[in-house]
């Protein structure tokens, strides 16, 4: 790391504290339970405990690449965790169990499907069965040939009553991935063309906060590894942001 890049680092820590600081309190409180042993006594379980890892993990980028002005990249991870989000809602929130179940086994017997014959054998034969035996269970549910374990994304934001969430953040957090030509342009019409910015930090890492804590809160309903009260204080701070 150069000296000019943990200059820029500072630059943005300093910034954009408060941000910051609420982003870590997030991470920091949500991992502390994460690290609590737990089991998966369901496929509901178990699909929500691998959605809740990935999401930590893109929470924690989110502020890693928001610290260097990496802005196209941060909001791509934050896209990413609202998509974990929605998937999350869209199984956990689901009143009927037996309809949870299968759409938590849905996930599961797609997942397994795209798993290589080859990788699948390099497995022990009591994990690949484990594996293979959900994806027995639940694979009539998921159609052959079919590109997706669930609805398309708009789709399954209609499905949760977030059909707007997806119109506005979706498209707002796609456009900043993408570049926005409204950004492009000018910059590159500039003698001296500004690699790095942190125009986004804030939004980027409240987004990331909001939409990390609704997968805590269904990965919390099925595990309570964490206080109610001390989440319920945690996403009071996210949302008055």
């Amino acid at each position: 790391m150069t000296d000019t890049m943990m200059s820029y680092r500072d630059k943005v820590l300093a910034a954009h504290r408060a941000a910051f600081d609420l982003h870590q309190s997030v991470a920091t409180t949500l991992e502390a339970a994460l690290a609590k042993p737990r089991s998966h006594p369901s496929v509901v379980h178990l699909v929500l405990d691998m959605l809740m890892v990935q999401s930590h993990k893109a929470h924690v980028s989110t502020s890693l690449l928001g610290q260097y002005g990496l802005m196209e990249d941060s909001a791509t991870i934050v896209r990413r965790l609202m998509e974990l989000s929605v998937q999350a809602v869209y199984i956990g929130a689901e009143s009927e169990p037996r309809e949870k179940k299968r759409r938590a086994g849905s996930y599961i017997a797609f997942m397994w499907r795209q798993v290589p014959p080859k990788n699948k054998h390099r497995l022990p034969e009591e994990v690949r069965e484990y594996w293979s035996a959900m994806a027995r269970s639940y694979g009539r549910f998921v159609r052959a040939k079919a590109k997706r374990w669930g609805p398309t994304w708009k789709d399954m934001f209609e499905a949760i009553d977030q059909g707007a969430l997806y119109a506005s953040d979706y498209s707002f957090l796609s456009s900043i991935a993408h570049g926005q030509p409204d950004s492009q342009i000018p910059v590159f019409s500039r003698d001296t063309i500004r690699v790095y910015s942190h125009e986004f930090v804030p939004v980027l890492l409240s987004y990331s906060s909001k939409y990390y804590l609704a997968v805590a809160e269904q990965w919390n309903n099925v595990f309570a590894a964490l206080d109610k009260e001390v989440f319920a204080t945690l996403a009071d701070e996210v949302v008055g942001r």
